[in-house]
């Protein structure tokens, strides 16, 4: 079991710092799923209709596409952008939860999290 404890301790002090308090800016709406079904759709029937050329432009037409397809349709889902402390703005995709502009979140990761303030 010794060999294991040096791991633990350098993973725990490395995933501590993936945490950073953040201030909701901005609601956006998230296209990524319209996106990436486009593009991957476009680089397939580009890619057979036009060959490596095709592929590339098909894949960027149905990248646009799909995310203005899933737009107009109303089924994009939620993203904020976030300030962080040291003043840099990041987007963050929350597919699950609502939050208001001004709210107090922790970045974990990749994900939106509350803040427990006294």
């Amino acid at each position: 079991m010794k060999p294991i404890t040096p791991f633990l301790l350098i993973t725990a002090l490395t995933c501590s710092g993936l945490a950073s308090a953040a201030e909701i800016v901005a609601e956006e709406t998230d296209t990524a799923i319209g996106k990436m079904t486009g593009g991957w759709a476009g680089v397939l029937v580009g890619g057979a209709t036009g060959g490596p050329i095709g592929a590339v432009l098909g894949g960027l037409i149905g990248a646009w596409s799909g995310g203005e397809a899933q737009e107009a349709t109303g089924l994009g889902g939620n993203a904020y952008r976030v300030k962080h402390e040291d003043s840099r703005e990041t987007l963050v995709r929350a597919p699950n939860s609502e939050w208001a502009i001004g709210d107090q979140a922790a970045v974990v990761g990749n994900r939106l999290v509350p803040v427990n303030q006294p």
